[in-house]
């Protein structure tokens, strides 16, 4: 298995994982967007991260600033259906080449064990039951991406601008969640959710009128 660590020991797998297995569509594959339906029929209509608004905080997906505590984010995730406490989990990141354009710097996806099962058929039973802990649940996992974004961003290495009125506005980052595809798992008489679960870092400007945005 290739794989590299980052975010703290957290393990994050290479997008070609499982190496050598054919699959209709791989969960490290950052260019479909999973959904409630069999991974070949495609994507969402509209790109949640392209399409996000740039002026505004908030919008078709759940967005995240900077000042977002620890507690209210939890919360987030509890008010999403997603267990934070999970930690049979594989993470897949994708790095954007032309932020300005592509409308983010990073990409983390979790697929919790079931999900790498039942909906992209990368594990069998045994494998799925067996898959190895991460040194942290899915909720953590999420928070310290957000720390190292935050990090970098205030280091000068998450850069991108927008022209108004002649002047260039750097933007300042924010973090879009979404729940991908919901698992139902049940498992000792009890039913609980697994998925896909995608994060990222963007830019945003506030500092622009919103009745200047273009969408």
């Amino acid at each position: 298995m290739t794989k590299k660590n980052v975010l703290d020991g957290i393990v994050c797998l290479k997008k070609d994982w499982p190496k050598g297995m054919a699959l209709d569509i791989y969960p490290g594959d950052f260019s479909l967007w999973a959904q409630d339906s069999n991974p070949r029929t495609g994507c969402f209509l509209r790109d949640p991260i392209r399409d996000a608004p740039k002026r505004r905080a908030r919008g078709g997906v759940f967005y995240l600033n900077t000042m977002t505590s620890r507690d209210s984010f939890q919360q987030e995730l509890f008010n999403a259906g997603i267990n934070s406490r999970k930690t049979r989990y594989a993470v897949f990141m994708a790095r954007a080449a032309n932020p300005q354009e592509e409308n983010y710097f990073r990409q983390l996806r979790i697929v919790t064990n079931y999900a790498l099962r039942d909906y992209y058929g990368a594990l069998n039973e045994d494998e799925c039951e067996e898959f190895p802990r991460q040194v942290c649940g899915v909720g953590e996992a999420f928070w310290r991406f957000m720390g190292e974004e935050v990090n970098s961003c205030n280091a000068g290495r998450r850069d991108a601008y927008e022209e108004f009125e002649g002047e260039r506005i750097r933007g300042r980052i924010r973090f879009g969640l979404t729940v991908e595809r919901s698992v139902k798992v049940e498992s000792h008489g009890n039913v609980h959710n697994d998925g896909v679960y995608r994060m990222w870092s963007q830019p945003y400007y506030p500092q622009i009128p919103i009745y200047n945005e273009k969408r």
